[in-house]
């Protein structure tokens, strides 16, 4: 899946390469095929299955349906979610649209701003409150309009000590899995593990730094 993320291209030409396995990607044959050109690298081999096309989405939606439908899945979700192959970053605040006035507001205005000039092709909106970012029913009250309130897989925090407790409260009331720190900006790949990990966390950040270092 994700087959517009580079990484993901890139790992994909690299197995093909070292015939590690068979790969299938999951979009369009048109946009993965184009975006492998841009990065010059080579996908012969490759299966592609563009959902909105495959005979057996109806399938697909009906076990995804059956599955998760206890947990409040239904099956027009579950076909939104099959066809959805983008990361939709929400950048967090205590705030929702103004809704509060605030230095550390300005701040995740300021960068939703940047990362709309830097990277347009991001599907990413802020300021918002997390129920507003997560909740469907919250975001139409709370940011009618935006094409991420509601819908957000990503959430950007607005600084450290947010994220860490907030990530830690997940992953010990919630019985999340919680994987790193996964750093940036080094030359090499090299991630962290709080001295609280299990030994799943710390396969589960080596098997991470693994795929890391064969796409450097």
């Amino acid at each position: 899946p994700e087959t517009n993320d580079k990484r993901t291209l890139i790992a994909a030409a690299n197995i093909l390469k070292e015939e590690i396995a068979d790969i299938i990607m999951i979009g369009n044959e048109e946009k993965i095929m184009d975006g492998a050109g841009w990065l010059e690298v080579e996908l012969d081999g490759v299966t592609i299955i563009d959902p909105e096309k495959s005979e057996k989405l109806d399938d697909y939606v009906n076990i995804l349906y059956e599955t998760r439908k206890n947990k409040g899945m239904t099956p027009e979700k579950a076909r939104e979610i099959l066809l959805n192959d983008y990361l939709i970053l929400a950048m967090l605040s205590h705030s929702t649209k103004g809704s509060a006035k605030h230095p550390l507001v300005d701040k995740m205005v300021e960068a939703t701003r940047i990362a709309h000039e830097q990277y347009p092709h991001l599907c990413i909106d802020g300021e918002l409150q997390t129920d507003a970012a997560l909740v469907p029913q919250v975001a139409k009250s709370k940011a009618p309009g935006s094409e991420v309130a509601g819908k957000a897989n990503v959430l950007i925090f607005p600084n450290l000590d947010c994220g860490n407790i907030g990530y830690k409260l997940v992953q010990r009331l919630g019985k999340a899995e919680a994987y790193g720190p996964m750093l940036q900006g080094i030359a090499k790949p090299v991630n962290d593990l709080s001295r609280g990990c299990s030994w799943q966390d710390i396969v589960g950040v080596v098997a991470l730094t693994a795929v890391q270092a064969q796409l450097a």
